[in-house]
């Protein structure tokens, strides 16, 4: 596909090339990386201008490409590949109701989905979708009618993405809260702790409904995994889950980092992360940077060193910079436990996935 689409094909040379630089340790942004990234971005404009599903697909793949090589980059501009993140927006509502879904445009949706729902947990969330006095507008996972998937892609369930993004709406309006004088105020203590509750029980309900009956892979997934494979994404996903719940206890309920809630999930993180085996092809050791920086950035007393020695083997493993750049924010918080807390996605953290599994 990528040799048809010369945007496409030109931002993917430039996401391999960030790759080989992080592995020979290179400093700095290569020539050749600013090269293909310019040509990808040139040729995009052009692209976008064709109505047929095909290139759509193929400038949606670009688009998520190069937010990709930004976000693995671990550059010093750490949040630009939100441009391209508010591009993909932009792209998916305009051609939303042109075409049903393909396996393709489907596959892309999910990718787009993933980051989006990471990106909502960030220090900075999502522009708009933001809480009301009132509000909280998790769905009953239980009682939905959309069958629920592990994704093997991204190493959580398809009804995370919705509590992510309402855990980061809450904790955005939480934050604005606490910067803003009490007359101007929205939200009470009352409804944080009514989003909070219902939050935590979301999750809590997705937690106690995968212990008995977990979660299935998108048809045709699972024949090719094996068991340990099979069970080891069920880890993963549980990581994410916890994540999920540090998020609701430090930044909604503002708990401290000593208390028990966050400490359990800490411990469940790094006890599942312990259970994933680096390993060639597709394995969920790929996505664990998102959780295990937010357990480590909760982490106390000799946790710390078992944080550290994860993401050290993860760093080791993959070689890309934004895992570096994770656990140097980590040391740096560890450091200085007054640090104000900032919660980013895998790899601002971001480790969404490497080239050869997109």
């Amino acid at each position: 596909m990528a040799l048809e689409y010369p945007a496409l094909l030109s931002a993917i040379l430039a996401l391999s090339s960030i790759h080989k630089t992080s592995l020979y340790q290179s400093q700095g942004e290569p020539n050749e990386i600013i090269t293909h990234k310019t040509s990808s971005i040139i040729k995009l404009r052009s692209d976008l201008s064709q109505p047929n599903e095909r290139m759509r697909n193929a400038a949606l793949a670009t688009i998520l490409t190069l937010c990709m090589c930004e976000i693995h980059s671990g550059a010093d501009k750490p949040r630009s590949w939100r441009l391209h993140l508010e591009g993909a927006k932009a792209f998916i509502a305009s051609n939303s109701e042109e075409t049903p879904l393909t396996s393709a445009s489907s596959l892309l949706r999910r990718w787009y989905t993933s980051i989006e729902a990471l990106a909502a947990i960030t220090a900075k969330g999502l522009p708009a979708g933001q809480l009301t006095p009132g509000s909280a507008s998790v769905p009953d996972h239980a009682e939905a009618s959309e069958q629920i998937f592990l994704d093997d892609y991204f190493g959580f369930s398809t009804d995370l993405p919705a509590a992510f993004k309402e855990i980061g709406a809450a904790a955005w309006e939480r934050r604005s809260t606490l910067l803003q004088h009490d007359a101007f105020q929205s939200l009470s203590e009352l409804d944080f702790k009514g989003e909070a509750d219902s939050l935590e029980a979301t999750i809590q309900a997705m937690i106690d409904r995968d212990q008995v009956s977990p979660p299935k892979f998108y048809p045709g997934v699972e024949g090719h995994l094996s068991s340990d494979a099979i069970h080891e994404f069920r880890l993963c996903n549980e990581t994410y889950q916890h994540a999920a719940l540090i998020h609701i206890e430090r930044r909604v309920r503002l708990e401290p980092k000593e208390s028990p809630a966050v400490q359990r999930s800490v411990r469940r993180i790094l006890g599942c992360a312990r259970q994933i085996i680096p390993k060639t092809g597709l394995s969920p050791w790929i996505v664990l940077t998102m959780p295990l920086f937010t357990a480590g950035r909760e982490a106390i007393g000799e946790d710390r060193v078992i944080v550290k020695d994860l993401m050290t083997r993860l760093y080791e493993s993959l070689k890309l910079k934004n895992i570096r750049r994770s656990l140097d924010l980590l040391e740096s918080s560890w450091a200085n436990d007054d640090r104000p807390y900032r919660a980013p996605i895998q790899g601002d953290s971001h480790n969404i996935r490497s080239n050869k599994h997109l």
